[in-house]
């Protein structure tokens, strides 16, 4: 999509303005460190933090003007598809279930035919329960993969917790003492465009 005279303008303008403002922090190779040793010059600095957000947002409404009818146009043409791609999500959904378990049977069977055949000391038998398989198909890949269920939380050792931090951050932000927990504070600024 070409943008018009009159869009490409806007961008212009915008474009013009922050660089104004950039052309105080921005040197030939990128964004220098900003170092504050005054009050005017953090005042300075968070005005134009300021202005930097509200132009951050206005460029940002601008561009999703620019975008709202390709949206549009992207949500007519999924509108299209959806159910087709439904219907193939719910299909390769059945198919893999039915292919796994196929798989899984193959196994079964393989399984008790050498438990059988150790049983009887027959060697025939048992090589041909090893050669049992599904059929290899070109562009199907069989995985196998490990489901775990927690029967016991209980008996799990602590090495395989996870720490949930935000919790912790929370009952240390509520005064509460933890152990095991160092809890320092950290400086971070947010800016609104006002």
């Amino acid at each position: 999509m070409e943008l018009t005279k009159v869009q490409n303008k806007q961008v212009n303008v915008l474009a013009q303005d922050l660089e104004q403002v950039a052309s105080s922090y921005v040197f030939s190779n990128g964004v220098g460190e900003v170092s504050l040793i005054a009050d005017d010059q953090y005042v300075a600095c968070a005005e134009d933090l300021k202005m930097l957000k509200a132009k951050q947002k206005e460029i940002k409404g601008l561009r999703d003007s620019f975008v709202e009818g390709a949206k549009k146009t992207i949500e007519n043409v999924d509108a299209v598809f959806k159910p087709q791609l439904k219907l193939i999500a719910a299909l390769e959904k059945e198919l893999k279930k039915a292919l796994a378990q196929y798989v899984d049977d193959i196994r079964t069977i393989a399984s008790e035919r050498m438990e059988k055949a150790v049983a009887v000391n027959d060697r025939e038998a048992l090589v041909k329960a090893t050669e049992l398989e599904h059929p290899q198909v070109s562009g199907i890949v069989v995985r196998n993969s490990q489901t775990v269920h927690i029967i016991n939380r209980e008996e799990i050792p602590r090495r395989y917790l996870k720490v949930d931090e935000a919790a912790i951050k929370k009952a240390a932000k509520a005064g509460i003492r933890i152990p095991g927990v160092e809890v320092y504070e950290s400086t971070s600024i947010a800016a609104g465009s006002k």
